[in-house]
């Protein structure tokens, strides 16, 4: 979505909420994707209305209720995202306090595409947790997080995941990957490179094992 499209977006979500109040099941489902879009286009202080105006006791779907339980890490999230001087960094018990609510957020759910989402989501706050950190704390608090994310790759997920680093790769291997997995897998290259790229950062010396130690199937 490009973000000249948002607020027309938004306004229509407004417009539906206001003059339907017989449907709550829809209402709560929109509710969740205006709170998306918010933060998606970099307006997390915007997006809280929408995430408390979703009624939990009333109907909703698992990724939506997920979504809505989330909300704190979420919208703590994107408001750190871009920050890129540590000296302007929330305290790291606000950083660990927002990772162990969305750990239990995961751990409650089945596999599906919003746990694949919150599971990428919880590796990026842990990379941006302990970036500037380094030796055997970083690397255990990146390994834990990694683990947490290869926990969502099938076998399937792991052939693609080869394929997608392979320029050589036939269009047939990507146009069998379910509609389902594509965004998750869409993210993997980018994710990976920045996990590496904080995991070697971390590593003191030789004598602590490379990234690829973890993960031999990813080239």
């Amino acid at each position: 979505m490009r973000l000249s499209e948002e607020p027309s977006l938004v306004a229509r979500i407004d417009a539906f909420i206001e003059s339907h109040p017989e449907r709550p099941a829809t209402l709560n489902a929109l509710r969740i994707r205006k709170a998306m879009l918010l933060l998606q286009t970099g307006r997390p202080n915007f997006a809280r209305a929408p995430f408390e105006a979703f009624d939990p006791r009333g109907e909703g779907n698992t990724r939506d209720r997920a979504l809505y339980d989330a909300r704190s890490t979420l919208l703590f999230w994107w408001s750190v995202a871009g920050i890129q001087d540590p000296s302007q960094f929330p305290t790291d018990a606000k950083f660990f306090g927002r990772q162990q609510e969305l750990e239990g957020v995961i751990d409650g759910l089945p596999r599906s595409s919003v746990r694949a989402y919150l599971a990428a989501l919880h590796a990026q706050l842990v990379m941006k947790r302990v970036e500037n950190l380094s030796g055997s704390r970083a690397l255990s608090e990146l390994e834990s997080a990694f683990a947490r994310y290869l926990a969502e790759f099938d076998d399937a997920d792991r052939q693609a995941t080869r394929a997608l680093f392979d320029p050589a790769t036939d269009a047939a291997v990507f146009r069998a990957i379910p509609e389902t997995r594509v965004r998750f897998l869409g993210q993997v290259p980018g994710l990976l490179k920045r996990f590496i790229r904080t995991w070697e950062h971390a590593r003191e010396d030789d004598r602590q094992e490379p990234f690829s130690a973890m993960a031999p199937w990813i080239p």
